[in-house]
């Protein structure tokens, strides 16, 4: 995920079923808003590219 208005990227692995506001594609974590520099922000515009596809499974 890499932030759109400052360039900072970090790899994430997305495992939720969230976001439950609408309009976001996704919530991320506060120490990955963190390393994006958006704390403060609260929410930012990201590009999202997929490393590797889940294999669909539900693992508890």
């Amino acid at each position: 995920m890499t932030n759109l208005n400052n360039g900072k990227s970090v790899k994430l692995k997305i495992n939720d079923r969230g976001p439950y506001i609408k309009g976001r594609i996704l919530d991320c974590s506060y120490g990955a808003a963190k390393e994006l520099d958006f704390v403060q922000q609260g929410t930012t515009e990201v590009k999202v590219e997929v490393i590797k596809w889940g294999d669909n499974e539900y693992k508890k």
